[in-house]
C-alpha cells in the first residue's frame, strides 16, 4: 500500500524529489511518534546538488508535510 500511496503523490501533487521525501517519511515512521528526522544533507548528496534543500523541499505543500527549520543538514518532519 505504501508504494501505491507514493506513486499517487508522484503523479498528482509533487515531483520526484518531493515524492522521495514522502516515501522516506512513510518508510521510517515510528509507532510512538508522528515526527521523523529528515536527513536533508543526505538527500542533497543523493541528488548531487543543493537544489533539494534550497528549492525542492520548500515546494512540498504544508498541507502534506509539516517540518521544523533545518539545522546542520537535518530537520524534523511529519506527514499531515
Amino acid at each position: 500500500i505504501h508504494s501505491a500511496f507514493c506513486s499517487f503523490y508522484v503523479s498528482i501533487f509533487v515531483g520526484m524529489a518531493q515524492s522521495d521525501v514522502i516515501c522516506f517519511c512513510l518508510a521510517n515512521r515510528q509507532e510512538d511518534t508522528e515526527w521523523i528526522v529528515l536527513p536533508v544533507g543526505n538527500f542533497d548528496a543523493y541528488y548531487g546538488n543543493t537544489y533539494f534543500s534550497r528549492k525542492w523541499l520548500s515546494r512540498i505543500p504544508k498541507t502534506i508535510l509539516e517540518r521544523s527549520p533545518q539545522k546542520c543538514g537535518i530537520c524534523r518532519a511529519k506527514l499531515i
